[in-house]
Order: structure tokens, then sequence, then C-alpha cells
């Protein structure tokens, strides 16, 4: 039985894989995969094959250091007070549906009432 892809689980019967370098992992992956091509594939070095990092390993790496960003800096300096946007109120939404309910049935009287001839004239 062959070395199976951790991308498709299918089984790896030629050279054109790639595998994790990162030593926990060792995850193999086909080209079809991770979406390259064997012209690609055929121009990586050899450095860049061996120091190869599968997605995973990838994904779980800190993207940098942000702390010093204005976003941070604020945040970390300011505690959180809710806005005006904010919907502070507590309750069912059965309140909420009923003055809906309640607008609609208004504007429809309103809309029986108006004269649609006179209206349109107008």
């Amino acid at each position: 039985m062959g070395t199976k892809c951790n991308g498709c689980s299918e089984s790896i019967y030629d050279l054109l894989f790639m595998e994790c370098r990162q030593e926990n992992c060792k995850k193999i992956y086909h080209m079809k995969c991770l979406m390259l091509s064997k012209k690609q594939f055929e121009e990586f070095t050899e450095q860049y094959k061996t120091n190869w990092r599968c997605p995973e390993c990838m994904r779980d790496d800190p993207k940098g250091d942000n702390s010093d960003t204005p976003v941070r800096a604020t945040a970390m300096n300011k505690t959180f007070t809710p806005s005006s946007y904010v919907n502070k109120q507590r309750g069912n939404r059965v309140a909420h549906s009923e003055l809906r309910i309640e607008t609609e049935e208004k504007v429809l009287e309103e809309l029986e009432g108006v004269s649609w001839g006179s209206a349109i004239s107008h």
C-alpha cells in the first residue's frame, strides 16, 4: 500500500508530491491537491522543497507582531462601552413583531382611504 495524500486520502504513486518539513507533521500532499502544476513543481529549488511547510502548519503560524498598530493600541488603552447603535433592551422579538404588524395595518388603512384616481393625477 502506498503513501496517502493528506489532502485527498488517495495513494501517491509518483514523485509529484510535497512533504511538510515540520518535525511533528511530515504530511504529504499531491501537487494537484496543492493546486500546483508539474511545471511549477519542477521550478522549485531543492532548498524550497526541503523547507516546504504544509497549509495546516502555515495556518498555525502567527501572522506577525501587530501590537503597535493603531487599532490594537486604541483597543488596548480603552474600555468598551456600548454606543447608541447597540440594542441594550432585553426581551424577545414578539414585541417587535407586534409593532411591525400594527404599523403595517396602519399603512394599509391609510392606503385604503386614498382615492387612487386623484392620487395619480396629482
